[in-house]
């Protein structure tokens, strides 16, 4: 897909005066929910309100095209559910890896270790936190053994992982149940209604 997530099919749908809420703008934490499995295969799964306008099948139309343009460029992607039920849109997508899903929504997403990261380039400059808010110092986590795994974001989304949470970076909370969600922290100099992603990337290491 051209433009960041599946969620920007929102756009479309907003020009044309069918989504009520719009899913672009930052409230999108608990409308974009993402599963990521033992194998590093992702699951997303989206849910807005429409005014009634639009129709399961226009929305299969324009997702099934943008799956083909993001398998041109090599994505791993299938549609799992596409969905228009009593004002309510619901898309489920199965992306095969991190990478499918970066290019698809055109956003960064990495999982791995973290030697895999840092030699990937990302920076882990920054504040770590371990889950009973202790702050670690961000050098000494390259040295967590292979049993760790980060997974890299920029959007607010609530996030369920197959292993238990150890690290996070400002910018995520751990819920109750286990789940994470990626606060949001828009960027300023935009405009709310085209925020779709935080202004830098957050990174949670939790157990693999």
């Amino acid at each position: 897909m051209s433009k960041k997530n599946i969620i920007k099919t929102a756009a479309v749908f907003l020009l044309m005066g069918t989504l009520m809420s719009g899913c672009i703008g930052m409230d999108l934490e608990n409308k974009n929910q993402l599963e990521v499995t033992q194998d590093g295969k992702i699951i997303q799964r989206i849910v807005d309100d429409t005014d009634g306008n639009i129709t399961g099948e226009d929305l299969e139309i324009y997702t099934d095209e943008s799956i083909s343009a993001a398998q041109s460029q090599g994505a791993a992607i299938s549609l799992e559910n596409c969905r228009v039920n009593n004002g309510k849109v619901n898309l489920q997508l199965n992306y095969g890896d991190a990478n499918s899903y970066s290019i698809f929504n055109d956003v960064t997403c990495f999982i791995g270790t973290v030697k895999e990261a840092y030699d990937a380039g990302y920076d882990f400059n920054r504040t770590f936190k371990a889950v009973n808010g202790v702050e670690v110092p961000y050098f000494s986590l390259v040295s967590l053994t292979t049993d760790c795994k980060v997974l890299i974001l920029e959007e607010p989304v609530t996030v369920k992982l197959p292993g238990e949470v150890e690290f996070i970076s400002d910018g995520v909370t751990v819920e109750s149940d286990g789940s994470v969600k990626v606060d949001e922290n828009p960027d300023e100099t935009v405009p709310e209604v085209f925020q779709t992603t935080t202004v830098e990337p957050v990174f949670i290491i939790y157990k693999a």
